[in-house]
């Protein structure tokens, strides 16, 4: 996701990515401006094992009193429906569900300007090396970052692609 992101449309990403994969923000600078857009990546960006995410408005269905089943049941009828017509305006979220995947932003802006809350759930990584510190610097934690169920030769392969997609950094 490049540019701007209001919050419904981040709460609504994160719904429909809610089960796997990585979500990449690229200069999406407008969320750090709005506290319920920063309050929506703290509860993706949580250290529990179980995240849950919630948002309470008009463009949400109130599915806190749902059973796990019915709350799965709804999902999948949100997930239907946004297959079926994808910009249909009448199709309203749930306002919980649990999110199981990861998130990677990409910024120009210095880490005052970040939610400290965000910060600390995140791995930073100053991007004002050059080329080869930042590889050489990513080489060296690479066993500490990311989900610690992703195997090393999966993370290696990804360090590979960034090399090979960016310049070897050497």
């Amino acid at each position: 996701i490049k540019g701007r992101i209001t919050t419904a449309a981040l709460y609504q990403t994160l719904f429909l990515h809610r089960k796997h994969g990585i979500l990449v923000f690229d200069d999406t600078d407008s969320i750090w401006k709005d506290q319920d857009a920063a309050n929506i990546l703290k509860a993706a960006l949580d250290s529990y094992d179980e995240r849950t995410i919630s948002w309470y408005s008009g463009r949400t269905v109130n599915t806190s009193k749902m059973g796990p089943m019915q709350k799965e049941e709804f999902n999948d009828e949100v997930d239907r429906m946004i297959e079926e017509d994808p910009a249909n305006p009448k199709i309203k979220f749930p306002s919980e569900f649990p999110y199981e995947g990861q998130i990677l932003f990409i910024s120009n802006l210095t880490y005052d300007k970040f939610d400290s809350a965000v910060l600390n759930r995140a791995v930073k990584i100053d991007m004002t090396l050059t080329q080869e510190q930042l590889f050489k610097r990513m080489d060296s934690i690479l066993q500490h970052m990311g989900d610690k169920s992703v195997p090393m030769s999966a993370k290696k392969d990804i360090m590979d692609f960034l090399k090979d997609s960016f310049g070897r950094g050497e």
